[in-house]
């Protein structure tokens, strides 16, 4: 039997819950009969995938929220798939990501930020305060990022790294000078 979104997308631990009319996921309840409200009234979901990942890995998941309305973004992650040596680095992931958020909350979207896996080690840090709704209302500004969510990530303080949280660098991350 199956049992809605789980079986049927492969994402045994996705919090999401489907029924036949409607779809609650990540504190957003939207009803079947709300596919009237405009796409622009509801916020842009940004997926921000992981290091062993790539945009096609959400791809069912971004269906099931553009079905009910919901634009979605995945941004390739610069170093995905970078050859060893590469001269690619952690700034260049920042970029990506922060290159999402300012396009969505320049054009005054509501943004919903999910982070997924390694991108919680920085994702915290490279989605700037100044993204947020609150300090783009406070500056006269509409949009912005409402939420910051972490999908199977590390939730890091500001200003951590995995080497302050582990005491050193993790042993399953391998450390060659000037590569990935």
């Amino acid at each position: 039997m199956s049992n809605g979104i789980f079986s049927t997308f492969n994402f045994p631990r996705c919090p999401i819950s489907i029924s036949s009319n409607s779809i609650k996921t990540l504190g957003i309840n939207c009803s079947i009969e709300s596919k009237t409200m405009e796409a622009s009234q509801k916020p842009t979901i940004l997926f921000i995938h992981g290091s062993w990942h790539n945009p096609n890995y959400f791809a069912p998941i971004r269906a099931l929220f553009e079905s009910q309305g919901f634009p979605t973004e995945c941004p390739l992650q610069a170093t995905y798939n970078a050859q060893p040596h590469s001269t690619l680095s952690l700034n260049d992931d920042v970029e990506v990501i922060q290159a999402s958020p300012t396009q969505l909350t320049e054009d005054g979207k509501e943004v919903i930020v999910i982070m997924h896996s390694y991108v919680g080690v920085f994702g915290s840090e490279a989605v700037l305060e100044s993204f947020g709704k609150k300090a783009r209302q406070n500056s006269g500004l509409p949009g912005g990022v409402t939420r910051l969510l972490y999908l199977a990530a590390f939730l890091l303080p500001l200003g951590a790294s995995l080497a302050t949280i582990f005491g050193a660098v993790p042993s399953f991350i391998i450390v060659e000078a000037s590569s990935l």
